[in-house]
């Protein structure tokens, strides 16, 4: 069998052809750019060769990842968003060595009206009270950290929240024994129930206050106008003293309403509760109870 040179010319012809083809869409595509990879793309990468080469590390690269996250640290003497001052006590009391440690408000903030019991720095008196009301812009706010020492042994500790008790308080004996615990919050007593009017919890609509499961402690309703409706004490879950209640709108800077007499303590089960005065929504007083008896027995 004779070979024909044209049919081998033929073949050599067309493979050029289609190699030449394949190569100009080879040439056609578009480059794809390697993706750019972070510094923990990276950092995965160098561990995955690990076991079959020894990474190259950056340590320019480290130390900026190091310094982004280190976190800032508190600022010192600064509690719940504001500033403070350190202060010491120590005196001597019955034989004994009483040294406290607190903080104060560097500005005057007026505590919140309705918590019963604010503490503050007396500065004449160099002591540490409390009161029901402060409106003395001399005396010095407690706010922060609070510790009491008897005799080198720590006996209380706590915090402050604008002159009322805030957190979790402690007291100890002398033998480092655990004497009491109360929780607070911002003057409350923790178990209390809050209610209010909107859902973002910002106007108060009644403070029910509760220590160790029972009501204890003052009690406060408010109108949706944020004024005071009726305010009054609970002692071992019993209304004790005066209550009193007040209209929702004032009337010539007074908005009294009533006053009802309940027993001076908790154990007086036979007192009958009873109004002791009571005054119209313009400010008039429609009775007096102790007027009354009065006339009464001049009668």
């Amino acid at each position: 069998m004779r070979f024909c040179p044209n049919i081998l010319y033929v073949f050599l012809v067309v493979t050029i052809v289609s190699f030449a083809g394949h190569l100009a869409e080879a040439q056609k595509l578009p480059k794809v750019k390697k993706p750019k990879q972070n510094k923990r793309e990276r950092a995965l990468a160098l561990d995955s060769l690990s076991a079959i080469m020894e990474p190259t590390i950056d340590l320019e690269e480290e130390e900026e990842e190091e310094k982004e996250v280190k976190k800032k640290k508190p600022k010192k003497k600064v509690f719940y968003g504001l500033k403070t001052k350190k202060a010491r006590l120590s005196k001597q009391a019955s034989g004994k060595q009483l040294y406290e440690e607190f903080h104060y408000l560097k500005e005057y903030i007026e505590p919140n009206f309705y918590v019963r019991e604010k503490y503050y720095y007396h500065k004449e008196d160099r002591k540490i009270k409390f009161s029901s009301s402060v409106k003395n812009q001399e005396v010095l706010i407690l706010h922060g950290p609070y510790k009491r020492y008897l005799d080198g042994q720590l006996i209380t500790e706590g915090s402050f929240y604008i002159g009322t008790k805030h957190g979790r308080w402690m007291d100890y004996f002398s033998n480092d024994v655990l004497k009491d615990k109360e929780k607070f919050f911002r003057g409350w007593p923790k178990e209390s129930k809050i209610t209010y009017y909107d859902a973002e919890g910002t106007k108060v609509k009644e403070v029910v206050p509760i220590q160790y499961g029972s009501l204890e402690g003052n009690y406060f309703y408010f109108h949706d106008n944020g004024v005071v409706g009726v305010t009054g004490v609970y002692r071992s879950g019993s209304k004790i003293g005066v209550w009193k209640e007040y209209y929702k709108y004032r009337r010539n800077r007074r908005n009294r309403k009533k006053e009802i007499q309940y027993g001076e303590d908790e154990f007086d089960h036979d007192f009958r509760p009873h109004v002791i005065r009571e005054w119209s929504q313009e400010g008039k007083l429609l009775y007096d109870r102790a007027v009354r008896k009065r006339k009464l027995n001049q009668s």
